[in-house]
């Protein structure tokens, strides 16, 4: 019990941090990032809300559209873009049912929340994918 607040904390520290990370590094290069900055605020928000339900998930539409805007044009990150449109397809259409019984299963029950992993996965991925994109923008700027 003592140790949850420090372990939530300790979570949104971390997401907080690599989201804030990401957004510095695409700022540095200079073009027009506001899409990308969205789409990991939006993803991150959700992350570490509460209580989501499935039909949250519909808030991401917008902002993954923007990030996958930016991933497609990125010919080195196809197989990023699938996996993002694959794990947010995927938040829509897990059947749950099947999840359920791994609740208060002791270390099982980790498996109860295929949401929450899918959520982390799709987190990941956005934060690589930007993170690369912006390193390559930045890397070629200081070329020219």
């Amino acid at each position: 019990p003592l140790l949850y607040p420090l372990l939530k904390a300790s979570v949104a520290a971390v997401v907080v941090f690599l989201t804030v990370r990401t957004a510095r590094l695409l700022r540095r290069t200079g073009q027009d990032t506001d899409g990308p900055v969205i789409a990991l605020a939006a993803v991150a928000g959700l992350l570490l809300a509460p209580a989501t339900a499935t039909y949250h998930m519909v808030v991401l539409w917008l902002p993954l559209a923007l990030l996958l805007t930016g991933v497609a044009a990125f010919k080195e990150s196809s197989s990023r873009f699938w996996w993002t449109l694959t794990l947010y397809t995927l938040i829509g259409f897990i059947p749950y049912r099947f999840f359920s019984g791994f609740d208060l299963r002791g270390a099982l029950a980790l498996f109860a929340y295929p949401r929450l992993w899918l959520l982390v996965a799709l987190f990941g991925i956005s934060v690589a994918a930007v993170a690369k994109w912006a390193r390559i923008h930045v890397s070629a700027g200081r070329e020219t």
